[in-house]
């Protein structure tokens, strides 16, 4: 089991730097939200409504993602991987450009706050991706290989 902390008296939650993203997936839900309803990725939003992909549709699809990751807390549904979950809750039964937009958009919110967090959590010569010479090594491999394909 890994180390928790409760950071302030009265607050219950417990903190894990290795997980600590779990904290912020209702706001991060919420966002998602708010970004395709008042288009924070306008393109995006008009490419789906000219493939047909209707708010329903998006709304379906946010519905069986969450209601996946809920299971987590869920005691006979935490055992299902994340794949068996989606499943589960249909969220791989609705339109495949749907499935896209929901993982673009929740990509575009965790990319600002891991850009954020790390940019707070860099001081001097030291934080959570000081050295990215291993990262971009891998993104180059990456790439060598997908352009081979």
């Amino acid at each position: 089991m890994s180390m928790q902390a409760r950071i302030t008296a009265g607050d219950t939650r417990l903190y894990n730097p290795t997980r600590d993203v779990a904290h912020n997936f209702a706001g991060v839900v919420e966002l998602l939200i708010t970004n395709y309803d008042d288009s924070g990725w306008a393109e995006l939003r008009e490419y789906t409504i000219k493939q047909g992909v209707t708010d329903t549709d998006i709304a379906a699809t946010l519905e069986a993602f969450v209601t996946a990751v809920m299971y987590a807390k869920d005691k006979a549904k935490r055992k299902l991987s994340i794949h068996a979950a989606l499943t589960e809750t249909g969220f791989f039964k609705q339109k495949l450009l749907a499935q896209a937009t929901i993982m673009a958009l929740l990509g575009q919110i965790y990319t600002g706050m891991h850009y954020a967090g790390i940019r707070e959590a860099t001081i001097g010569n030291e934080g959570p991706i000081y050295d990215l010479d291993s990262l971009l090594a891998a993104a180059s491999t990456l790439r060598e290989k997908m352009s081979k394909q």
